[in-house]
């Protein structure tokens, strides 16, 4: 009886640290030569009070971008980086399209893990249904990554205000 007891706590214990493992581990698109980003975006209400507001953040790796000898010092990457927010009947509402160009000093830069690129922009939409497409494209090698996300923005402007929806302050010092 003791040793089933022993076998099955050790096999939840080893599958319990095989999960986490695989879990917690880098993501497998990263790190294989296309240029991979992490992508946030939060939902906020414009202060024109009729619009949404979205904030969409990116972060790059300079791992996962490419990086060739710069003519002057050190080493140079460029890449692109596209959003595109959809409605739901696949119209084009508004887009961006930013070009980023890095140099780092040294090789070793070039292989960071640590050292990011942070893009963030903001996009102001009214109600309804929509799809965010997120592409990157490195400029050195023309591979590309791409992430698309659906959301809906409800109608606000008409629904009275809840009193959780309010907050209230005291002694509010500025520092």
């Amino acid at each position: 009886m003791q040793k089933r007891i022993f076998l099955i706590v050790l096999f939840l214990v080893v599958f319990i640290s095989i999960a986490a493992g695989q879990y917690l581990g880098p993501n497998k698109q990263s790190g294989v030569g296309i240029p991979f980003f992490e992508i946030a975006f939060q939902q906020r209400f414009d202060p024109d009070l009729e619009h949404h507001r979205l904030i969409v953040m990116t972060s790059h790796l300079f791992d996962d971008l490419t990086f060739i000898k710069s003519d002057t010092s050190g080493f140079d990457t460029e890449f692109e980086m596209l959003f595109a927010v959809y409605d739901k009947k696949g119209n084009v509402v508004t887009s961006r399209t930013i070009n980023r160009k890095i140099n780092v000093p040294n090789f070793d830069m070039t292989n960071s893990r640590d050292s990011v690129i942070v893009i963030k922009e903001a996009f102001k939409l009214p109600a309804g249904e929509y799809s965010l497409l997120a592409k990157s494209t490195d400029l050195i090698t023309n591979e590309s990554a791409k992430r698309k996300i659906k959301f809906t923005f409800k109608e606000f402007k008409d629904k009275p205000v809840a009193i959780g929806s309010l907050l209230f302050l005291q002694r509010v010092t500025l520092d």
